[in-house]
């Protein structure tokens, strides 16, 4: 029977990432102190929705799949995006100046240097796209931001795709093991239509 919307993996990766992302943000430059951080606040997030289930709609398997894929699945994969996208935000995005003032400025400067000394060997619409670029070099840590936010919201989606996924090969097929995407169990009473038959053994002679 499918698990409804509110206790699939999907929602619960939502749920969790929602309680998650003002965590991260709060141990940028505390590796360790995040990864304790993370732990917790599955454990809890997680525990609190599969008691719900367990006493809402009475459904233990379900339950036991949303503890175990929130531990198993989710929580590695979120720890290791995480802390990676800690990283960038603690260097300021990615921007080798940082984003002050007195960095904006410098970059103009050098954009507009270069803009002016390599327009005198192109032509003239590549000299004026060169002078764009230069023109739009102090806003260019809001765009790199803006890029980075929106990359991270992207693996953020994704996680939560793979775990919908995985709510559905539950539902779909039963017998499948539940680690990230892995092919179901072969049942070995049910014979495999693409294995070769076992050699038939030799007539024995009969005696007469």
């Amino acid at each position: 029977m499918p698990a409804p919307p509110s206790y699939r993996l999907d929602t619960l990766s939502v749920h969790l990432v929602s309680r998650l992302e003002a965590t991260r943000r709060a141990h940028l430059d505390a590796p360790d102190a995040a990864r304790a951080a993370f732990a917790r606040v599955v454990e809890e997030a997680a525990g609190a929705l599969a008691r719900e289930c367990r006493e809402v709609m009475g459904d233990e398997e379900q339950a036991r799949l949303l503890e175990r894929e929130a531990r198993e699945t989710f929580l590695p994969r979120y720890t290791r995006m995480a802390l990676a996208q800690n990283q960038v935000e603690a260097r300021g995005f990615g921007g080798p100046l940082g984003d002050g003032p007195f960095a904006r400025i410098v970059a103009t400067v050098i954009a507009v240097a270069i803009a002016a000394t390599l327009s005198r060997y192109l032509p003239p619409l590549a000299e004026g796209l060169l002078f764009l670029l230069a023109a739009i070099t102090p806003v260019a840590p809001e765009l790199r931001v803006a890029w980075t936010r929106r990359a991270w919201a992207g693996q953020l989606q994704e996680l939560a795709d793979d775990l919908g996924r995985l709510q559905d090969a539950a539902e779909t097929l039963p017998r499948t093991d539940l680690e990230p995407l892995r092919p179901a169990i072969p049942d070995p009473t049910v014979p495999d239509p693409d294995a070769t038959p076992p050699a038939r053994p030799p007539r024995t002679k009969e005696i007469h």
